[in-house]
């Protein structure tokens, strides 16, 4: 796991998916993802990003480029990623580098 102080970086995060945006009929269509560290990484509306609306509550690690906006907030373009199996059976990679 990496802190990114400012300006934008490539990284790697650990966290789990949480709602963050709701159409009207309460479809979720934004999501963070929110580490142990307590960690908020706004995660950006690409092909990939909207993968992880299917895996809300559940944990990811996730590779892409993080960026500090101006407002404060943390945004992470995902570029690949892997749901975290607490069983112990961790499924590859979605792998998304263009």
């Amino acid at each position: 796991m990496q802190h990114f102080e400012s300006g934008v970086a490539r990284g790697a995060i650990k966290g789990l998916i949480i709602p963050e945006q709701w159409k009207n009929d309460g479809e979720i269509v934004g999501v963070t993802i929110q580490t142990r560290q307590e960690e908020i990484f706004h995660v950006a509306h690409n092909d990939t990003g909207q993968e992880l609306l299917a895996f809300v509550q559940q944990e990811v690690e996730a590779v892409g480029k993080i960026d500090e906006r101006v407002n404060g907030t943390t945004l992470i373009t995902v570029k690949s990623y892997r749901v975290v199996d607490t069983a112990g059976d961790q499924p590859d990679w979605k792998n998304h580098m263009r």
